[in-house]
Formats: structure tokens, sequence, C-alpha cells
């Protein structure tokens, strides 16, 4: 584990969150909270995965952190969207889907094994996709609920 590499990384996906939530428009109260919570999704899925944890459950846990720091940060009755948005987006699977928008455009000129490559290539970057956004949810449900616990609110309410 290199703790210099995961600060730094996790230093760039906070100010690219403040970027993401500059861009969403997001209050200017919320872009020190928007930092934090990008930055500390990172770090804790970096430092999680260095330890030996799965990059799924890393990433989960990692997602659940961001509305527990956001919370932390934000002190109205709910956390905003852009400070989760922004918070979560460094976990997103962006280069699975690249690589899964790169494969369906070879699959429509491929033939024969270049073909049967762009499809497995399509089928593995898609299935990584869809795995890292259902993590990301369920931390971020996850989180919301043990932020409700803590608040002494009802967890079912609103489902």
């Amino acid at each position: 584990m290199n703790v210099w590499t995961i600060l730094l990384d996790g230093l760039l996906a906070g100010l690219f969150s403040c970027v993401l939530g500059i861009i969403l428009t997001a209050p200017a109260r919320y872009i020190v909270p928007v930092f934090f919570c990008g930055f500390s999704a990172r770090f804790i899925r970096d430092v999680l995965t260095s330890l030996g944890l799965g990059f799924n459950w890393s990433t989960l846990i990692a997602a659940a952190a961001v509305v527990l720091v956001g919370a932390a940060l934000i002190r109205r009755h709910a956390v905003s969207p852009v400070a989760l948005v922004g918070g979560v987006f460094p976990l997103a699977a962006s280069a699975s889907m690249f690589d899964a928008i790169m494969d369906l455009m070879r699959i429509s000129s491929a033939k024969g094994e270049a073909l049967q490559n762009a499809a497995l290539s399509l089928i593995s970057n898609t299935g990584k996709l869809v795995v890292t956004t259902l993590a990301i949810a369920i931390g971020l449900a996850a989180g919301m609920a043990v932020v409700r616990i803590i608040r002494g609110e009802k967890v079912w309410d609103s489902v």
C-alpha cells in the first residue's frame, strides 16, 4: 500500500468532485462538503482494496461513507443530491463504460474472430459497469439507512 499514491488519488478525486459540483450548479456552501465526499470515497475504496477487500465491496463501503461524510458536513435535514453525486462519481466504472462504448463501435464493423473478441469485451465491460453501479447504489442506500438510524428516524418510512 503506497500511502502517497492513495492520498494523491483521493485529493484528485476530491478536486474532480468539486468541479463536478460546480458544473451541476451546487451552491457555494456545498463545494467543501463535495470535496470531502469525493476525497473520502476514493481514499476509503483505495485503502480497503489495498488491504485485500474486493473492489466491489470496497466501492459499496466507500459509497456508504460518502453519505455519512455528507451528513456530517451538511447540517441540514437531508444530504444534498449534488454532494452525493459529486462524491460517488469518482467511484464510477467510467473506464468500463468508455470501453463498452468502444466495443459497441467495434462490433458494428468487425467480422470473424475480431467480432467474437469485441463481443466478449463488451460483455465483460458491461458486467463490470453493472456490478460497480449496483455496489454504489446499495452503498448509498446503506449509508442513508445508517444516517436515518443515527438521527432516530424510521428507516422504512420513505420506501
